[in-house]
């Protein structure tokens, strides 16, 4: 398995959800970065790769994308939550990944239905909501 991999599959899904959060605008961070949250963000994380190997030079990488959302609640916009949770169902889409050389290397494909998880009001002394959207995915390479 090339080393590099597990990276560019990282770059170009925290880059596909970047611009969606770009276009919305809402703020994005990256799971197990130093951040001060605000009133509304959401939090990307990729967990994997799971590896299999089927000869000298196919692999199977499998990935779970989660992305956490988490807003202020106000009395001004209940529906912000579902809001949320709709701009991310909608980006969980293919992911082209592309080498350092802007080659294309595959496509994440997502091989699940996606899942949501409204977690409410976390805390009851503080006014944030938060739940998570995600999805399985996959991308198959050679060396």
């Amino acid at each position: 398995m090339n080393s590099n991999w597990p990276r560019r599959v990282f770059i170009a899904a925290s880059k596909h959800f970047q611009d969606v959060a770009d276009t919305y605008p809402i703020t994005l961070h990256i799971a197990g970065t130093d951040y001060v949250p605000i009133d509304k963000y959401l939090e990307f994380r990729l967990d994997g790769p799971i590896v299999k190997q089927y000869n000298n030079d196919y692999y199977e990488l499998d990935y779970m994308l989660e992305i956490m959302w988490s807003i202020t609640m106000t009395h001004d916009d209940f529906h912000e939550p579902q809001r949320l949770i709709g701009l991310i169902t909608e980006a969980l889409t293919d992911i082209c990944v592309y080498n350092e050389d802007d080659s294309f290397l595959g496509t994440l494909i997502r091989k699940n239905p996606i899942r949501t998880a409204n977690f409410g009001q976390v805390n009851s002394d503080i006014k944030i909501m938060q739940g998570t959207v995600f999805a399985d995915y996959r991308i198959c390479l050679t060396e």
